[in-house]
């Protein structure tokens, strides 16, 4: 319903139901797309990774276990674990509850032999509980050399509208990742979504990324990172992000980073109690609000 008045007129305009709800759905991904463009990693990522920008990676921690980040990143004298991630979507900072715009990531990792790692994680992002994207992530890693790590990655999506008689989009891509994990810092390089992989034309097409970054070790100032990453959104963008993470205590730590294009703060903290570690993380959006996320890695 849409009221204006004009001198002691009254003037209503009735939409109704289904057109409501379309409506409804429009505005909600007008709304997400500058900043959204409906896809998982975009503008921040799932897990730790949220709050800081994927800058704080380590190869033996639960910060490169993370299940939706690729393969190459993990090199760990443990055998497998689990992850659960859940992201509350831009609204009041003194909300906790559940909110309309949500994504729930949950995912595991396997090292099944020495040199190889493979990683598997499911998404399911949802708007009003009228859009939703299913999102699953499969990565295989291998240490090729001592110091360096491949792997390639799939993902695929399936969005549309849950009501609907349109059929749902569906789609696959490719891509690859490298680091390089040094004493002191490592070396990041990864091409995400790189090679579309669907047997239709009518699919969904999420932008592709190619991002390159450094990541300190433990240090006397904790740990540092940054990444430069490029997207082939509609307005192509160069986004940069750089965070620090310090550990308060052996099982206390937190965590600030800041990205631009657009410009997000992030801040955070984690627990480590042996093999079982949750952080939460929080992001502001400079025109969109906070969104607020969870998470809980467990590692065997």
């Amino acid at each position: 319903m849409v009221d204006s008045k004009k001198g002691s007129r009254l003037v209503v305009i009735r939409i109704p139901p289904p057109q409501r709800a379309l409506a409804l759905t429009a505005a909600v991904m007008l709304a997400l797309g500058a900043c959204l463009h409906a896809s998982t990693n975009d503008p921040f990522p799932a897990g730790y990774g949220m709050s800081t920008f994927n800058c704080i990676i380590r190869h033996d921690d639960f910060s490169g276990r993370q299940p939706w980040l690729p393969a190459s990143l993990l090199k760990d004298s443990l055998t497998f674990g689990f992850a659960a991630h859940g992201v509350y979507f831009y609204d009041a900072m003194d909300n906790l509850r559940e909110t309309a715009i949500r994504q729930i990531s949950i995912g595991g990792w396997w090292q099944i032999a020495k040199y190889l790692t493979i990683k598997a994680a499911y998404a399911r992002f949802s708007a009003l509980d009228i859009y939703l994207e299913d999102i699953g992530q499969f990565s295989a890693g291998s240490q090729v050399l001592k110091y360096l790590n491949i792997s390639i990655e799939l993902e695929g999506f399936r969005t549309g509208l849950r009501d609907s008689d349109v059929a749902k989009h569906r789609s696959l891509f490719a891509g690859a990742s490298l680091s390089v994990p040094l004493k002191y810092l490592s070396f990041t390089a990864r091409a995400g979504k790189l090679l579309n992989l669907s047997l239709t034309d009518d699919t969904y097409r999420p932008p592709r990324q190619l991002s390159f970054g450094l990541h300190t070790t433990h240090g006397t100032f904790g740990s540092q990172g940054m990444v430069l990453e490029y997207t082939d959104v509609e307005a192509e963008r160069i986004r940069f992000f750089l965070g620090e993470e310090f550990w308060l205590t052996p099982n206390l730590g937190i965590h600030f980073a800041f990205a631009t294009n657009p410009l997000l703060i992030g801040f955070g903290f984690a627990v480590n109690v042996k093999s079982l570690s949750s952080y939460a993380g929080f992001v502001h959006h400079g025109e969109l609000g906070w969104s607020k996320g969870f998470g809980v890695d467990w590692a065997q």
